[in-house]
């Protein structure tokens, strides 16, 4: 069997229609799977790529029930719009 092909962040980020810089921080936060083939290098397995593209982006090993639900989201973006300071959100 062929090993996966390995896409650098550019590319990857083109084909997901994302910024580099949004994938490095995802990178950053272990939210995505990487390839490191040297010490500066990073690469991006075309599997994982799949596996973003079909599920979204979400912390490996997560739990679906911890995840921040959409209408979370919304009251969060209504709270920030209306010039509040919030130091942090109650569960």
């Amino acid at each position: 069997m062929l090993p996966d092909r390995l896409y650098r962040i550019r590319d990857a980020a083109d084909l997901l229609a994302l910024r580099p810089s949004t994938l490095y921080h995802l990178i950053a936060t272990n939210a995505i799977e990487v390839v490191r083939p040297s010490s500066r290098a990073v690469r991006i397995s075309e599997q994982e790529l799949i596996r973003i593209q079909q599920d979204g982006v979400r912390p490996r090993g997560m739990d679906v029930a911890r995840r921040p639900t959409v209408a979370a989201d919304l009251e969060m973006k209504a709270i920030r719009g209306s010039g509040e300071k919030v130091l942090c959100r109650e569960e």
